[in-house]
Formats: C-alpha cells, structure tokens, sequence
C-alpha cells in the first residue's frame, strides 16, 4: 500500500512546475539516493519534498486540480444517511422484483461491511415497520364474496351479508368449517387525504401544482389537459372552484389483469389508478404521479359491481368537493381549503361498462349514439355490425353519395347529438342498482330470461 502511495506521489510530481530552490533540492536529493541504501528511507523523503512543495502558494492550486477525487461528492448529515440506507434498498428490491429472502440476504450483507453499532434493519420486516411511520399503510375492507356489501359503517361488525346471507368469514371446503377472523374478501383501500396532504408538504410539488395556470395554450392548440373544453367547461360552471390554482384535478383509471402471470388462470384482480392534472406534461404521466388507491380482489372480476368497491373512494372525492380539507401548503407558507374534482374516467370498452352503466354490447352498443345507433344483426355468423360512420363526416363530403362502397344508399343524415351531463342523469336517475353475483341455487329453481323463478 505504502509502495502504490509514494508512485502516486512521484507521478505527481512530473507534473508540478517547480521554482529553482525546489530544482535544487531536488538534485541534492537525488544524489544523496546514491549513497541511500534503505528504499524505504528514500521513500520517507520524497514524501517531505512533496509536502514542502506544496505548502508554496502557487502550487495548492494545482494539487487541488489533480486530487479533486479526493472531495466528497456531497455532504449528508446523520439523519439523512441513516435513512438513506433504511430506504434505498427497500426501494432498488422492490423496483427490480427481488423477493423478500433475496432482500433479507442484501441487509444482512450490506449491514456486515458497517460498523457494529449501526443503525441499518436486519429484516424485510423491520424496513416495512420504519415506512409505516411514513403513513404509506392502507385499509383493509372487508367484503362479501358475492359483491353485494363492504362491512363498513352500519354493517362493520356484521359476520353475514345482510342481502345473501353468506359468511364473512372463509369457509374451508371439506369439513365445511368457518375460519372465524379470516375474511373471505378483502379490499384494500390506500386514502387519497393523506397523500393529498403530503403532496404539499414539499415546496418544489407544492409550486408545481399551479403549473396549469401560468401554461395555457395561446394558440388554440391541446397541448394539456388545461386546453380541453371539459377543463373549461369546469372553469365555466364553478368559477369559485377555479380561483384558486391549488384545486386538483383527478382522472381516474381501471382495468382487470393477471397477478400471478399464468394465462390459463382465471383470476381476475383490478387496480383503480389516480393521475392528478396539475403538473405539466413531464411529471403527469410519471409513475410517481399515479396513485394506486383501490386493489379490488379475484378469483372473479366485479363486473357491474365495481360501485361497491369505489364507495370509499367517493366518499372521500365527495367530501373533497363539498367541504374540502384544510392543509398546509409548503411552498406559499400558509394554510388553504384544498378541493377536488374527478373530471373523467380512461378505460376500455368493458371496463367503461362497469364504470358507467351503460351497455358496450347488443343493437346500442356506442355511448356517443345511444338510441341513434346504427347496428345491424347478421344471421348467418350471429354477429352485430355497427353502420352509420357516414354522419360523422360534413354534409358535402363525397362519400355521403357512394352507395355501392358502402350499405348501398346514400347518406343525408347529421351526426348524432351527444347528451350532456343533465340529460344522463335524468335518464338513469329512476333506475334502481341490485348489486351481487346471484348465488346458483341446485334445487327448486330454473332460470327463465335472465332471472331465477321458483318452480
């Protein structure tokens, strides 16, 4: 080590401008080397004359040239290292799908090259114990297992469905035993108030909150949400609401999949994302900006039940919009009401279904048409075409008069009328929900139509 020390030293010095009193002593060095016959007394003196040449003004400046690798790259204090280390390799396993054995293994080889009294946990468990101070946990709601209730509120000490009747608790299928305290559903819910709230907590994403209203479009061009007509239509409708920049914006987004990655199973989980609107283009679509707020379990999807497992969530939006909460805001210094509006849902066509109500299949499958849409029954291969496209075109177009390209007539017809938000709701506000999955009853029952009638 010391051997690699000193040639690093004497590399260092070709490369020094001496003055001619360090040129003198130099050669006096040199030959004293001669009559020298311990190396390492040789070595113990060109360390000195190193030394002593840089202790002259004008040379410290070029030492710090060449050992600006010797700097710290940053300064951290106590507290930020020590959960620099409790954080950085939950984060680096779990980003990279490592199991919870491979992680336990990481601590215990990393803890080994710290010193013996640090502060670095031994376990996955214990990591998990330090990020629930963080408030990152999330509610366990359990549910029946026909998808007809949560047990919340009224129903939280039930051990039944009040409508089917079923068991809260898991029942195992040989011994026909119910596992008292072993829930047959679960949904887990991640409260969007506290993320709201620790989102202003930080300057710099409490400053970039109000990015849409420094940033709209001048040229009649969507480069933003912000430059939607429903984001103006809002500004238009609740203009108290619009004042103040700070008010959120939420898209909300579902979809079924897979968990366990095996095609040939039927298992069915579905995750409800939140995106908030505010930021710009570069942060909207992060990862980060995507909250997962509802994990809704299989085996099978909840179909036009998804509205049971959205109540927690839209009682919080609810009380975001009516009320709003009092939170800190880091960057202005001060205290506002934040509120919240949900100004969309993004999905496929089924999952729209479930999430609106309106019917995807049949002869009024388009929810832009609706009983204006064209559709046609084929009888050979039992399938429903969609016609009609023509409409939507403008009135001179010159395939309004191609007859043999198309259904062979000519189309004078105007686009359909999209039906605004007060239309709808008139039309669905009699309609009566009978939320569950019917349980298949073996004996004294037939199906008839779509429903079940007793013999």
């Amino acid at each position: 080590m010391e051997w690699i020390q000193h040639t690093r030293l004497g590399t260092f010095i070709g490369n020094i401008r001496v003055n001619l009193p360090n040129m003198e002593m130099m050669e006096m060095m040199l030959k004293c080397q001669r009559h020298m016959r311990c190396i390492e007394m040789f070595s113990m003196m060109m360390t000195m004359m190193v030394f002593r040449i840089l202790t002259m003004k004008q040379e410290r400046l070029s030492f710090r040239r060449h050992w600006k690798m010797l700097r710290p790259l940053y300064i951290l204090n106590a507290q930020s290292i020590q959960l620099c280390l409790q954080l950085l390799p939950y984060i680096s396993t779990k980003q990279y799908n490592l199991s919870d054995t491979c992680f336990d293994g990481f601590l215990k080889t990393f803890g080994d090259m710290l010193p013996d009294n640090n502060k670095l946990p031994e376990s996955f468990y214990e990591t998990k114990k330090i990020l629930k101070t963080f408030d990152l946990g999330y509610e366990k709601i359990d549910a029946c297992k026909n998808d007809y209730y949560l047990f919340t509120k009224e129903n939280k000490h039930m051990n039944g469905c009040p409508k089917c009747g079923a068991s809260r608790w898991k029942e195992n299928e040989r011994p026909k035993k119910v596992q008292d305290g072993v829930p047959a559903k679960v949904l887990r819910y991640f409260p969007i108030v506290p993320r709201f709230r620790r989102m202003f907590w930080s300057p710099e994403i409490a400053e970039q909150v109000m990015w849409h209203s420094t940033h709209r479009s001048r040229d009649r061009k969507m480069r933003h949400p912000v430059d939607t007509p429903a984001w103006h239509e809002i500004d238009k409708a609740w203009p108290s609401f619009a004042s103040d920049s700070r008010n959120l914006r939420l898209g909300l987004s579902t979809d079924g999949f897979n968990p366990f990655g095996n095609l040939s199973s039927a298992y069915s989980c579905w995750p409800v994302m939140l995106v908030v609107y505010n930021f710009s283009p570069l942060v909207l679509m992060s990862k980060e900006n995507m909250m997962l707020i509802l994990l809704i379990p299989g085996p099978k999807q909840p179909g036009n039940d998804l509205d049971v497992y959205l109540e927690p969530l839209i009682d919080d939006l609810k009380e975001l919009w009516d009320k709003g909460m009092e939170i800190y805001d880091a960057f202005a210094k001060s205290k506002f009401n934040l509120k919240a509006i949900l100004m969309w849902t993004i999905s496929d066509l089924p999952a729209y279904s479930n999430l609106s109500g309106h019917v995807t299949k049949g002869k009024k499958a388009c929810p832009i048409c609706s009983d204006d849409t064209c559709s046609n029954r084929l009888n050979y291969c039992t399938k429903t075409i969609y016609l009609g496209h023509r409409r939507f075109l403008s009135l001179t177009h010159q395939f309004r008069k191609k007859r043999i390209w198309f259904d062979g007539s000519e189309e004078h017809r105007w686009r359909p009328k999209i039906l605004s938000g007060t239309e709808i709701f008139h039309a669905v506000k009699n309609i009566k929900n009978d939320w569950g999955k019917k349980r298949k009853i073996k004996l004294g029952v037939k199906q008839i139509g779509g429903k079940r009638k007793q013999k």
